[in-house]
């Protein structure tokens, strides 16, 4: 039997209004966990800038990431770059139909062509931050994260690396512009030093050592020629940065309060590579670099979920919410225990959501799911492999998740990681 989803907009205005301050000010967590309680399901209506419909279970969220009648919108629902920061170029991301499908059967043939490289390149970049952390003992380690990600995405694909600190501000803040034309007025604004440096930051693509390699590469899947580097600077400052650099963070605070884990790694203790996968598969469950997904219904259709088949009406938007798909207590016994052994059950691996795609199937150009997913996943586990068995360390504080407060770094741990020692462990 289909079914409306339950729930109230609320009135027009006032139900945004109060709803979007509700999520804000009481917390996402607790925001999606009273609705589930209160209509006894994993779907219903909310109100977060503008009418929605939450879903929380995996078989719900699925759809999301491949079925073309569910496109996505531009932005992430309510947050949107400034098209002055994204080169007037709306990233492929955000399309639908040829205008994604084009230019992601070019970013998979990137990645493709880049992947022999990988993990030589990861070294490299990655061995300078290995040796400072070293000689310090003691450091912050959060701006480091972010800098060897960003610095390696960009080395990577391009051969070269921007103004790391600027870039990093660009897209730390890009959706956080919710009112430009007044940012506009202070010369030294977030946005007006953001402008500055996407407009350096596509110069240094244009001139960067590879990228004739990847201009041609290009053209073969007839993309815009002047569009290319607002697409690749999109590409690595956004999809490559922020997500890495939110996965290495969170590997470095599940390593530092699982001493045993950690230890079992160093010594091979269980079988490394394979102890090595589920540790990056259990602290991408519980840390999700990609809290929502969204697509909203270009015709009327079913949705079929974990608490029974819901009627969708044509142009409603649709939300699937990762981190209560990734904790349902049906698929993950203790969900909020972090057991990398729970892999040992091939099924519970196949449950996994982690990005924007469902774990272990292929990615499509046709499809939702990140092209960057399968990369990630060897990139996160070159980073842990190199720093559990290379080096001991302390943090000055145990790390936390904040499952109140949202931004683009909800996933990682909050804060500053605060080293106190750091050694070789040989």
């Amino acid at each position: 039997m289909t079914k409306q989803p339950p729930g109230s907009y609320g009135p027009p205005l006032l139900g945004a209004l109060f709803g979007t301050l509700e999520f804000f000010l009481f917390g996402w967590e607790g925001y999606f966990a009273r609705r589930r309680r209160r209509h006894g399901s994993t779907v219903f209506k909310v109100n977060l800038f503008q009418p929605t419909i939450a879903v929380l279970d995996r078989q719900g969220i699925a759809p999301l990431f491949g079925d073309p009648d569910l496109i996505q919108d531009y932005g992430f629902s309510w947050a949107k770059p400034p098209l002055d920061l994204v080169g007037g170029v709306v990233p492929s991301i955000f399309e639908h139909g040829p205008a994604h499908d084009e230019p992601k059967a070019f970013i998979l043939a990137l990645l493709r062509e880049r992947s022999p490289d990988l993990a030589n390149t990861f070294a490299a970049v990655a061995e300078p931050f290995f040796q400072r952390w070293t000689a310090a003992g003691a450091f912050d380690w959060a701006d480091d994260l972010e800098n060897l990600a960003l610095g390696f995405v960009f080395e990577w694909i391009l051969g070269a690396r921007p103004d790391v600190p600027a870039v990093r501000e660009l897209y730390n803040n890009i959706f956080l512009h919710f009112a430009p034309w007044l940012e506009r007025l202070r010369p030294n604004s977030v946005y007006a030093r953001s402008r500055k440096t996407y407009a350096a930051l596509i110069e240094t693509i244009r001139t960067a050592p590879r990228y004739g390699e990847v201009a041609r590469l290009a053209a073969r899947f007839g993309i815009d020629e002047a569009a290319l580097p607002h697409r690749l600077a999109f590409l690595l400052g956004m999809n490559g940065f922020l997500g890495l650099q939110s996965t290495f963070k969170s590997i470095v605070g599940e390593l530092s309060r699982n001493p045993a884990l950690c230890e079992a790694i160093r010594t091979g203790a269980g079988g490394e590579p394979e102890l090595i996968d589920r540790f990056v598969w259990e602290t991408l469950r519980l840390h999700p670099p990609v809290f929502f997904i969204f697509g909203r219904a270009v015709r009327a259709r079913e949705l079929d979920t974990a608490s029974g088949r819901f009627s969708i009406r044509a142009g409603e938007l649709v939300m699937g919410v990762i981190p209560f798909a990734q904790r349902d207590a049906n698929l993950y016994p203790d969900p909020d225990r972090f057991d990398p052994s729970r892999y040992d059950e091939p099924a519970r691996r196949l449950g996994l959501i982690w990005s924007r795609g469902v774990q272990d199937q292929t990615v499509q150009p046709a499809d939702r799911t990140c092209p960057g997913k399968d990369p990630a996943l060897l990139i996160a586990r070159l980073f842990c492999a190199r720093l559990a068995q290379g080096y001991r360390w302390r943090l000055g504080e145990p790390p936390r998740w904040t499952r109140r407060a949202y931004g683009l770094n909800v996933a990682a741990p909050v804060g500053k990681l605060q080293v106190r020692k750091f050694e070789a462990a040989g």
